[in-house]
């Protein structure tokens, strides 16, 4: 699910540059590195109701049970919107003070992320799922303002 929940940014993006462009495609890997732990968040949450119901929407850890390892993978994937952030740093997407704000973001995402790992407990989840909320908006204006 993370291609096609990254697609809109993408075809939005290619819509109003009028081709497939750079600043596209890093977008496209900001909202698909952005989904994992968002997702997963959700998931650890509704564990209980989407096994009930028979779904498994997040990895397990082959008992049943949600996997230990949840929160560490969350942060890896939170970790890795640093280079997405750097890439378009290089390539002159956006300058100095959106490359430290972003990154500074992406850092309390994984830290969010390491909590979860750390209690596996539904306060880190909420707090994971709640940041994740703010963290893609706020992201994409820092990045609209540069381009402004």
């Amino acid at each position: 699910g993370a291609i096609p929940g990254a697609m809109p940014v993408l075809i939005g993006c290619v819509a109003a540059q009028g081709e497939l462009t750079f600043l596209a495609l890093v977008l496209f890997s900001i909202q698909f590195f952005w989904q994992f732990p968002h997702f997963w968040a959700i998931g650890w949450l509704g564990f209980d109701d989407y096994k009930k119901a028979g779904f498994q929407f997040i990895p397990s850890d082959g008992q049943g049970e949600r996997d230990p390892n949840l929160g560490l993978y969350s942060a890896f994937y939170a970790l890795m919107l640093l280079p997405m952030v750097a890439i378009m740093r290089y390539a002159d997407i956006i300058g100095n003070v959106s490359l430290i704000s972003i990154s500074v973001l992406s850092v309390i995402y994984a830290y969010f992320g390491f909590l979860l790992q750390k209690h596996n407990n539904r306060k880190s989840a909420l707090q994971l799922m709640f940041y994740s909320f703010l963290y893609l908006p706020i992201s994409l204006v820092l990045i609209l303002i540069d381009k402004v």
